[in-house]
């Protein structure tokens, strides 16, 4: 292959590995962990798993100036004999504030006006949870 090429291609693949869609990490990424709730934050969202529920975020927390956050995404309550993977979400709203290593999260039941916590969560923590038969 002639020279020129070669570097051709190797710009075009520079290129191309510059432009990905790579969404970068963010300060809330990873493992947040508390009493009775566990919270697991990656670039698409995040999942929170509680004694007796769970529930998706539709967008990972992006704390503001404040520290303070405010997401949508649904809630699942895992009592009874109907697993919560069989039961419809609920339309939820999780809100609260980090502080460094620190996070207060609240969910409120969007059709109910039902809110639980706060709870705090703390990064890294491996939480402690009773699940709800």
């Amino acid at each position: 292959m002639p020279k020129p090429r070669r570097a051709y291609l190797l710009a075009a693949m520079v290129t191309a590995v510059g432009c990905s869609s790579a969404v970068a990490p963010s300060p809330v990424d990873g493992l947040w962990g508390g009493d009775h709730v566990v919270l697991r934050v990656n670039p698409l969202g995040a999942t929170v798993e509680f004694d007796c529920a769970q529930g998706r975020l539709a967008a990972r927390p992006a704390p503001d100036g404040s520290g303070r956050f405010d997401v949508t995404g649904t809630y699942a309550i895992e009592i009874g004999p109907i697993p919560a993977e069989d039961r419809p979400p609920l339309a939820a709203r999780y809100f609260g504030s980090v502080d460094g290593d620190t996070m207060r999260l609240s969910v409120t039941i969007v059709d109910r006006e039902e809110t639980f916590g706060p709870f705090t969560l703390t990064r890294g923590v491996t939480p402690i949870l009773v699940k709800c038969l």
